[in-house]
């Protein structure tokens, strides 16, 4: 996703109530003015919505857990 933030860490250990996290280096210049691209917002929901997808598909639709509803 070309305007979204870099990753800068993933990690598959479970932390707390999370199974793993990706961690993302924000772009300066929009966490300092606040002001953000529709493309980068688009990108965004996609990238939230990316964990409940995947298990919904390795899962099917009847095992989805809460574990993605923390990533809004």
């Amino acid at each position: 996703m070309k305007e979204y933030d870099q990753v800068s860490k993933v990690s598959i250990v479970p932390r707390g109530d999370a199974g793993g996290l990706t961690h993302f280096t924000p772009n300066d210049d929009s966490a300092e003015s606040g002001l953000y691209s529709r493309t980068y917002l688009r990108d965004r929901i996609c990238v939230c919505m990316g964990g409940r997808i995947a298990e919904e598909i390795i899962g099917g639709k009847g095992n989805v857990t809460s574990g993605a509803s923390n990533d809004f």
